[in-house]
């Protein structure tokens, strides 16, 4: 590409003040009625969200379960293995680095269980805040691997574990990741369920097949051919080969599949306890760290010139509401389904969940509609007291169709802040914390009242 003209770099310009002006725009009144009483009304929103936007997502380490006990508690010979003792959290905790010329000796990690509920049985700590992308603050180790090549850490944003705390995931269900790349949340939910996972006592965790105790299965799909092939390269290093599929092990808890989650046909009705969507979206803390790299090296972001004010609705209508449709057929009644995305749009957010409520809704209005021009339509569907007793009785054409609702949760957690109809955790949260942007719904599919059963 060559040296960008004035009226290129005019152009850039103008855009990139016009994408600003969209994301402040999206922060001019509270994310709820709950916070309208607690905003500054002095200072807009955006001055204190953009600089801590503009700073490098805040990680936290995730300890691995499958890397040593008690998932290979079963293994007598190797309960004596350093690499799988229960170090793990001490060696993380602890980490001591030389001091060189780019990087600090550490502190400890910080424990992040005060921020999770008493009973998730999860083991993250947090990693402090770099002030720039260029910084080297803080460096761990390289993760070690035990016997069996499983990986002892891995590193996400704190935020996003807390859609996978609000599926409430059991052993037992079937579960489906919808869009599951590049694998956090997955490996989140699998580490949430480690200890159902554990063999029976006797059977060796890298056997070809799983346990027969095991009933929990998890669902993972990824349309995006190099997107699902980082998703399995996740799952190889962190969890037990007997999981995962494979040519001589056909039923394992894991499937890995490929499928367009815009499309209704692709998942069966009905089918899933838990269904997670993190749907594909605009990304925009994304987007503003690739503004300042590329300008930072004289360069144009390509992705802007393409960009609108309307894109973000357009993924949402375009994208997110079928994934999310499609989602709520595959759910089962009674079932859970968090919709999370990582923007800071209302488009993206609590727009799709409004919109696919109202959808629903018309949708059943439709399918009673259609029931009662049948009825008129069919002469035989009342009976006139002179049908011959000796004929078999047909079965009724215009029984009263199925119709569902979807019922928002407004749980409040203990990072974030409420939306109208879900959550929202921000990097300028929790005394800049650093976590998200990410945003949160959970929804419960019941039957209608007056539905069929």
């Amino acid at each position: 590409m060559g040296k960008p003209t004035q009226k290129e770099k005019a152009r850039y310009q103008l855009l990139r003040q016009k994408l600003l002006d969209t994301y402040k725009g999206y922060f001019d009144g509270p994310l709820s009625q709950l916070t309208a009483t607690q905003v500054d009304h002095t200072l807009h929103r955006w001055e204190t969200l953009y600089p801590a936007l503009l700073k490098p997502t805040r990680h936290a380490v995730l300890l691995n379960t499958f890397h040593g006990a008690p998932y290979f508690q079963a293994q007598s010979s190797e309960s004596t293995n350093p690499k799988l003792g229960g170090s793990l959290d001490e060696n993380l905790r602890d980490v001591n680095l030389e001091d060189s010329g780019e990087v600090s000796p550490p502190e400890p990690l910080e424990d992040a269980g005060r921020w999770l509920p008493p009973s998730c049985p999860l083991k993250l700590y947090h990693l402090p805040q770099q002030e720039t992308h260029s910084s080297k603050d803080y460096l761990l180790p390289p993760p070690s691997k035990n016997s069996h090549d499983l990986k002892n850490y891995y590193c996400l944003d704190f935020a996003s574990v807390f859609p996978v705390l609000a599926l409430d995931v059991h052993p037992g269900h079937t579960i489906l990741d919808m869009t599951a790349a590049p694998g956090g949340k997955t490996l989140t939910l699998l580490n949430h369920l480690g200890n159902s996972l554990v063999p029976a006592a006797g059977i060796n965790a890298s056997s070809s097949s799983p346990p027969s105790t095991i009933q929990t299965k998890l669902h993972v799909n990824e349309i995006d051919f190099q997107r699902r092939k980082r998703l399995r390269v996740v799952l190889d290093e962190h969890v037990p080969a007997n999981l995962l599929p494979s040519t001589s092990s056909p039923n394992s808890v894991i499937q890995i599949t490929g499928k367009d989650a815009t499309e209704a046909s692709s998942f069966r009705p009905g089918a899933y306890d838990r269904i997670l969507l993190d749907a594909p979206c605009s990304s925009e803390r994304h987007v503003l760290h690739q503004l300042h790299k590329q300008e930072s090296a004289s360069n144009l972001h390509k992705d802007l010139l393409n960009w609108s004010p309307s894109s973000s609705e357009k993924i949402a209508k375009g994208l997110q509401l079928k994934m999310l449709t499609t989602a709520v057929r595959a759910l089962k009644f009674g079932g859970t389904l968090v919709y999370s995305t990582c923007s800071l749009s209302p488009h993206e957010n609590d727009n799709v969940i409004e919109n696919v409520v109202n959808l629903i809704d018309k949708q059943n209005r439709r399918r009673i509609k259609e029931v009662s021009r049948r009825r008129d339509a069919d002469p035989g569907s009342e009976n006139d007291g002179e049908e011959d007793a000796r004929q078999p009785r047909k079965p009724p054409q215009t029984a009263f169709p199925e119709l569902w609702t979807l019922e928002i949760d407004h749980t409040s957690w203990s990072i974030g802040e409420p939306t109208k109809h879900g959550w929202m955790i921000l990097p300028d949260q929790q005394d800049n914390a650093g976590w998200g942007p990410i945003y949160f719904c959970k929804l419960t599919k019941q039957r209608k009242k007056g539905s069929r059963s």
